[in-house]
C-alpha cells in the first residue's frame, strides 16, 4: 500500500536533520580549515602528508599498530569463534566471557598492562622507542594490548558468519572431498568477507585509539591531535593532521561495506523460494549429510582450541580484572573510590543511559520510516549515515567544540536557570552530543540489520486489516525488534561509559565522566 503524504514528508525531514546533526560540524570545522589554510598560505597542505619526518613517523606509526592489532585480534578471534560456534553446555559462558572484553577501555587494559609489568604510566612502557623512527618497541607493546580488548568483534562476526552457512552444504563437501579441499573450497569464499570485514573494523578502531596508545607511549595521529590541539588549540593544524586519518579508515571501511553487501546477496540466494539451483543444491547436501551419517558415525571429541580459548578469556578481561583486584589492598578502598569519584561514576551512568536511550529510539524510527525504500535507495541512506565514522573520534569532539561555540546555541548550554533540564543540558549536552554522532551510526546499522530479518508478510498482512501504521509499528515491529534493541542498549551503555577520546575534551563543569580521572591519575602516576 501507498504511504501516506505524512509518513513519506516525516521519513524525509527525520532522515535529513539527523543527516545534517552527524554531518554539519565535520563540514563546518573542515570547511572553515581549509579555507583559512588557502588564505594565509596553501604550502601548509604539504604539512599533512608523510613526506616531511613528523608526518611520515605517525602514519607509519598508524599503520603498523592498526595493521598488527587487527592481525593479533584475528587470531584470537578464530580461535574462540571456533569455540562459539559449537553447541555445548558451556555456550553461553563462553559468550559471556566473549563479551566481557569490550566492557573495559583499551585505556584501563592499558592501564592493568602497566600496573602488571610495574612500569610508570607514559614514555617508559618503550624506554628505547624514544630513539626509535618508527617506535617499534612502543607499537609491539600496544598492539597485543589493543587485541585483546578487540578480538571480540572478530570472533562474533566469524561465528555468526559460519552458522549462517548451512550444515548440509558443508556436510556434502566433507563428503565429496577431503576437509582441506571442503575448507578452502566451500567455507573460505562465505567466510572471507567477514574475515576482512572484521579486519577492517578492529584496524579502525585500533587506529582511532587515544589512550592506551598514549599510555603506552605509541605515537600515532590520534594522540598527536590530541596533545597539539590540547597544546595550542589550533583547530586548523588539527583538522589538517587528521587528513591522513580520512584516507585510512576509508581503506578500513570499504572491506566492511563489502562484506555488508555480500551477505545481503548470500541471504536472498539462500532463502530465495524459486531459485531452481538452490534447491537443487540443498537436495543434493541433505543426501549427502544423511549417507555420510548412515556410513560413519564420529564420536563427539573435544575440540583442543577450548583450552587456547580459555587461555585468551583468562588474558583478556580477566588477567585485567584481578590485577585490579589485587591492587584494592585495604578493604574499606571501594567504599572510597566510591566517595572520591560519586559525581563523575553518576555522570557517566546518567549520560551513558540517555545516550543509549536516544540513539534506540532515533534508529528504530529512522529504520521503520525506511521500510517502504527501495533496498538501493536504503543502502545509499546507510553509507551517508556510516560515512561520519571514517573521521576520528577526536576530530569529532574538535568539530563539537568548534561547532557548539557558536552563540546560537548559548541557550541550550546555559546553566544559570535553576530547571533540571537546563542542568543536564549544561552537564552533558555536549558530551551526549559526541556520544550520539559517534554512536548513533552504529545503532543505525544494526537496526537494520535487524529489520531486515522481519518478513514483511506480518506488516502487509496487519496492513491488510486495516491496522495503522502506528498500530503495526507498535504491535509487530518493536516487539519483534525487542532481543535487537536490548542487546544494542547494552553495548551502546558499554561503549559511551568507557569512551575517552569525546570525554576528554567534551566534559563540561560538572559533567566529567569515570574515564577522565583514570586517564589523568595514570599520567600523574
Amino acid at each position: 500500500m501507498p504511504r501516506s503524504r505524512f509518513a513519506t514528508a516525516f521519513s524525509f525531514l527525520l532522515t535529513a536533520g539527523v543527516l545534517c546533526f552527524l554531518w554539519l560540524p565535520l563540514i563546518s570545522l573542515y570547511g572553515a580549515a581549509l579555507w583559512e589554510i588557502l588564505r594565509a598560505n596553501p604550502t601548509r597542505f604539504f604539512e599533512a602528508f608523510p613526506i616531511r619526518p613528523l608526518p611520515r613517523i605517525l602514519f607509519w606509526n598508524t599503520l603498523l599498530l592498526s595493521v598488527s592489532s587487527a592481525f593479533l585480534a584475528l587470531i584470537l578471534g578464530a580461535i574462540v569463534a571456533s569455540v562459539l560456534v559449537r553447541r555445548s553446555r558451556f555456550q553461553i559462558l563462553a559468550v559471556v566471557l566473549c563479551v566481557l572484553p569490550l566492557a573495559i577501555a583499551p585505556t584501563l587494559m592499558a592501564t592493568a598492562f602497566l600496573a602488571w609489568t610495574r612500569l610508570p604510566p607514559a614514555r617508559a612502557a618503550a624506554s628505547l622507542a624514544a630513539t626509535s623512527t618508527l617506535s617499534i618497541n612502543s607499537i609491539f607493546i600496544a598492539a597485543p594490548v589493543l587485541a585483546l580488548c578487540f578480538y571480540p568483534i572478530a570472533a562474533f562476526a566469524l561465528s555468526a558468519a559460519r552458522r549462517a552457512i548451512p550444515t548440509d552444504l558443508m556436510d556434502a563437501a566433507q563428503l565429496f572431498g577431503n576437509p582441506i579441499r571442503a575448507a578452502t573450497g566451500v567455507l573460505w569464499p562465505l567466510l572471507k568477507p567477514a574475515t576482512f570485514a572484521a579486519l577492517g573494523l578492529i584496524a579502525t578502531l585500533s587506529m582511532w585509539e587515544m589512550g592506551a596508545s598514549d599510555l603506552l607511549d605509541a605515537r600515532t595521529y590520534s594522540v598527536q591531535i590530541y596533545r597539539d590541539f590540547s597544546a595550542s588549540q589550533n583547530i586548523s593544524k588539527a583538522a589538517l593532521d587528521a587528513i591522513p586519518m580520512f584516507v585510512l579508515g576509508a581503506l578500513c571501511f570499504l572491506p566492511f561495506w563489502r562484506a555488508l553487501r555480500f551477505y545481503q546477496v548470500w541471504e536472498n540466494f539462500q532463502f530465495a523460494p524459486h531459485e531452481d539451483f538452490s534447491t537443487s543444491l540443498r537436495s543434493q547436501a541433505r543426501f549427502a549429510a544423511v549417507e555420510m551419517t548412515r556410513i560413519s558415525k564420529r564420536p563427539k571429541n573435544t575440540n583442543p582450541l577450548a583450552w587456547v580459548a580459555l587461555l585468551i578469556f583468562m588474558a583478556s578481561p580477566i588477567a585485567a580484572i584481578a590485577i585490579f583486584i589485587s591492587q584494592m589492598k585495604p578493604a574499606s578502598i571501594l567504599f572510597e573510590i566510591w566517595v572520591v569519584n560519586r559525581e563523575e561514576i553518576l555522570n557517566t551512568i546518567w549520560a551513558a543511559s540517555a545516550t543509549s536511550l536516544i540513539i534506540l529510539v532515533l534508529s528504530t524510527l529512522l529504520i521503520a520510516s525506511w521500510r517502504e525504500y527501495s533496498a538501493r535507495t536504503q543502502r545509499w541512506i546507510l553509507l551517508g549515515f556510516l560515512l561520519p565514522l571514517l573521521g576520528a573520534p577526536i576530530m569529532v569532539a574538535v568539530a563539537l567544540l568548534q561547532f557548539y561555540n557558536w552563540p546560537i546555541f548559548d541557550w541550550f548550554f546555559d546553566s544559570q536557570n535553576v530547571v533540571f533540564i537546563s542542568d543536564f543540558t549544561s552537564r552533558y549536552g555536549l558530551l551526549i552530543f559526541g556520544f550520539l554522532t559517534r554512536f548513533l551510526p552504529l545503532g543505525v546499522l544494526w537496526i537494520y540489520e535487524a529489520s531486515r530479518r522481519i518478513p514483511r508478510r506480518f506488516e502487509e498482512s496487519a496492513t491488510s486489516c486495516g491496522a495503522s501504521p502506528f498500530s503495526v509499528f507498535r504491535e509487530i515491529t518493536i516487539p519483534l525488534l525487542l532481543p535487537s534493541l536490548i542487546g544494542l542498549g547494552a553495548v551502546l551503555w558499554t561503549l559511551c561509559a568507557t569512551e575517552l577520546s569525546l570525554a576528554v575534551l567534551l566534559n563540561s563543569p560538572g559533567g566529567q565522566t569515570l574515564p577522565v580521572p583514570i586517564f589523568n591519575q595514570m599520567h600523574i602516576g
